[in-house]
């Protein structure tokens, strides 16, 4: 079997256009291709039951075998099989529109391409499957300004595919080039990065913050942020947050061994536990993010940032485990407690222009 690393790369056309004052307008055209594995910010790691490493002889399930891995793109090492490609094709337009205190900055894009991945058909044979992406993206910002008062409102929906597809044949959730785990930052501090960097961020959460939808199964949310200016260098903000998955998640699976390494690198894709696993889903809710913080810039390209933020976690963010042989299920932040804290300081910020 093949193993040498292929090519990746992406190509990208964006004018921008202003047909009148105030409105600019970004037609966006994106091609996308890989060979064999690629990085996990362009192509998310989802667990398939169908895809090769995941179910071995007998019926046996494992937790690993991720559209991303090297097994699932037909190769004996980490680099996957470059002979199995990836075209991926993203349409869309970024607008911006300002008209006195009011503004509007709607995104819409469409995400088509075929695939091919390593994955067992119904006859029980591992071969070269093909699949194909159909997914949408919505992300609309609505703002009004009052003297030093400005209220923002935002709203996010992204398609996703149900516990039971085979991802090996079709994927209809988003799949951004990098987001550099930095999506909706500002907005949430749990959900998404946070002011420090230790909070959200990297693969918590099944990818919200890097790959924008929660695991396999897509995303649904708002969220309101006030911000008054007390002086021009003194702010306080909050932030509102509720948030589903597009498609219910199946919460018989679970993060994989807790440790504290695998604690420290979060929880980026949903494994299988048993046969159970990516039966049917459960739940949508993923949980409501509220947030206060203020920010002081005491001098020029310095800024001090102090943020509270808080989850009441949503049943979406249930796990399941084998106790004994047993399936147990389990809330993702411990017991049957509902809620996340979280309190933030970054006593030297330096945000240079």
């Amino acid at each position: 079997m093949r193993t040498n690393r292929g090519e990746d790369y992406a190509f990208i056309l964006s004018p921008e256009i202003t047909p009148i004052k105030g409105l600019d307008i970004k037609p966006v055209v994106s091609w996308f291709h890989a060979d064999g594995t690629t990085s996990s910010n362009s192509r998310r790691n989802s667990v398939n039951v169908r895809t090769a490493g995941t179910q071995v002889a007998g019926g046996a399930f494992v937790g690993s075998g991720g559209m991303n891995s090297g097994t699932a793109t037909g190769g004996g090492n980490a680099a996957g099989d470059a002979t199995n490609h990836e075209d991926r094709y993203t349409i869309g337009v970024d607008a911006r529109w300002r008209m006195g205190p009011f503004g509007l900055d709607p995104s819409l894009f469409y995400q088509t391409g075929p695939y091919h991945t390593q994955a067992q058909r119904s006859n029980g044979a591992v071969t070269r499957v093909k699949g194909d992406t159909a997914a949408w993206l919505a992300d609309i910002i609505g703002s009004w300004q009052a003297g030093p008062l400005l209220v923002e409102a935002r709203g996010v929906y992204t398609t996703g595919n149900k516990a039971r597809d085979n991802l090996a044949l079709s994927k209809r959730y988003f799949e951004p080039l990098d987001l550099d785990t930095g999506y909706w930052a500002g907005w949430a501090s749990i959900l998404a990065l946070g002011i420090d960097y230790f909070n959200g961020g990297g693969g918590s959460n099944q990818g919200l913050d890097s790959n924008i939808g929660y695991d396999r199964y897509g995303r649904l949310g708002f969220g309101v942020r006030v911000t008054y200016n007390i002086t021009p260098a003194f702010a306080v903000y909050g932030t509102i947050n509720p948030t589903w998955a597009a498609e219910k998640v199946d919460t018989d699976t679970n993060c994989g061994t807790l440790s504290v390494a695998q604690a420290n690198g979060g929880c980026p894709n949903r494994l299988t536990v048993n046969d159970k696993s990516w039966d049917e889903g459960k739940s949508r809710y993923i949980g409501t993010e509220a947030d206060l913080g203020v920010t002081w810039r005491f001098a020029p390209n310095a800024a001090l940032d102090l943020l509270g933020a808080y989850l009441s976690a949503g049943h979406a963010l249930d796990t399941a485990e084998l106790l004994n042989g047993c399936p147990s299920k389990s809330s993702q932040y411990g017991g049957q407690q509902r809620g996340m804290g979280s309190f933030a300081h970054a006593p030297f910020h330096f945000p240079f222009p």
